[in-house]
């Protein structure tokens, strides 16, 4: 009878928000006390993911029922530090980029490819002084100018300006190539895997929860 009931609640129209809730509940409280309990208490699965209406039903049934609300999961492990940028890590970075871009410059290797990129850094730190001192990224714009009007260029790599402009320099040697748009995903492709390497060898791992 009370599965009739249930199917029956199912198979109407759908309802508005108040009269699918008292629908709802009319439902469950024509559940026998036993199926309700164990509808109220079903153990999530791994294997299916409940839809959106079975999730409302279980709600209000746990509702009626006075259970409360879904149970609640464990907490999630707490975030790991925001990781500083220092020598090592822009290096590891840089070279990591360097390797994802010069197969597809023919750049002997990527060393080679880093040394190219530094001697465009000169040429490209006036464009990159002009956006950083200027317009929205001035002072009035909120920015940054700790730099005090010197230019990027002598910022060593381990500082954000200095980075920055490294990081432009090789790409403006990608972007200088031309390749066409199939190459260039797969180039992109290769960075963003040498990228996560790097990241994942200079990660700390996460702190142990204790246990209970």
């Amino acid at each position: 009878m009370w599965l009739l009931s249930l199917l029956a609640a199912f198979s109407l129209p759908s309802p508005p928000a108040a009269s699918r809730r008292q629908l709802l509940s009319r439902a469950a409280a024509s559940l026998p006390a036993p199926a309700a309990l164990a509808f109220a208490a079903e153990a999530p699965s791994s294997v299916r993911v409940k839809g959106a209406a079975e999730m409302d039903l279980e709600f209000y049934a746990r509702g009626l029922l006075g259970s409360g609300g879904a149970p609640r999961s464990a907490p999630p492990p707490p975030p790991l530090a925001a990781r500083q940028l220092d020598a090592a890590l822009a290096k590891r970075l840089l070279d990591a980029a360097a390797a994802g871009i010069a197969p597809s410059v023919s750049a002997p290797s990527a060393a080679t490819l880093r040394q190219a990129a530094g001697a465009r850094r000169q040429a490209l730190a006036i464009e990159y002084d002009r956006a950083l001192f200027a317009g929205a990224f001035s002072a009035a714009g909120g920015y940054d100018t700790s730099l005090g009007g010197a230019s990027a260029l002598s910022q060593p790599e381990a500082l954000q300006y200095g980075f920055d402009l490294s990081a432009l320099a090789l790409f403006t040697l990608l972007s200088e190539a031309r390749l066409p748009r199939k190459e260039l995903a797969a180039c992109y492709a290769r960075v963003g895997e040498e990228l996560l390497v790097a990241v994942a060898a200079a990660t700390p791992a996460p702190p142990q929860q204790a246990a209970g």
